[in-house]
């Protein structure tokens, strides 16, 4: 991208604020992992990375160690048509999986995805063992595959759409335009 993506500007906000205010209506707390000071600016609450700098895995471990027992949201920053009613529906079919993660056209989204607090021990373990990709964590928990039929007339592959390059960026900023605005 070229940028911090969580601050590129979308819907007279930024990427970050749109993935937050989608879990506030879907969650009772929100956690920020990584920045404190962002976080704060947010009214939300942070923890810190288990180990900084080791990928998404490493934040979910961060993230999982200071929450309840039950399923917890690990939520990329540039998810521009994330929405709440996705979230609560991933949960209704969670039944007992430790995660919950959506499939679209062959390709799990497990930045898109629920994780019991039971997931922090296998996923502190993946990266003590060098072990950085959440495949390697969904490898070793039970998984509750979500297809896109089970979730409509929520649009699943509207929802995993993220913001990789500028023209992603640009492609999102006219799906905004045309009155895609997801929430």
């Amino acid at each position: 991208m070229g940028r911090a993506k969580e601050g590129l500007p979308f819907a007279g906000g930024t990427l970050l604020e749109r993935v937050v205010s989608a879990a506030r209506r879907a969650a009772e707390e929100v956690v920020l992992v990584g920045d404190a000071d962002r976080a704060a600016r947010l009214g939300l609450r942070s923890a810190a990375d288990l180990q900084p700098g080791a990928g998404p895995l490493s934040g979910l471990a961060g993230g999982l160690a200071g929450c309840p027992e039950g399923l917890h949201a690990l939520l990329a920053c540039d998810l521009p048509f994330l929405t709440p009613d996705l979230l609560h529906r991933l949960e209704t079919l969670a039944g007992d999986a430790d995660a919950v993660v959506p499939r679209v056209d062959g390709r799990l989204h497990p930045l898109l995805a629920l994780y019991r607090r039971d997931c922090l021990e296998p996923a502190r373990a993946c990266v003590r063992e060098g072990r950085r990709r959440m495949e390697d964590l969904l490898e070793r928990v039970t998984v509750r595959v979500v297809e896109p039929e089970e979730v409509r007339p929520i649009s699943l592959v509207r929802a995993v759409t993220n913001v990789n390059t500028p023209e992603d960026y640009r492609r999102a900023l006219e799906a905004l335009e045309d009155g895609e605005h997801g929430l």
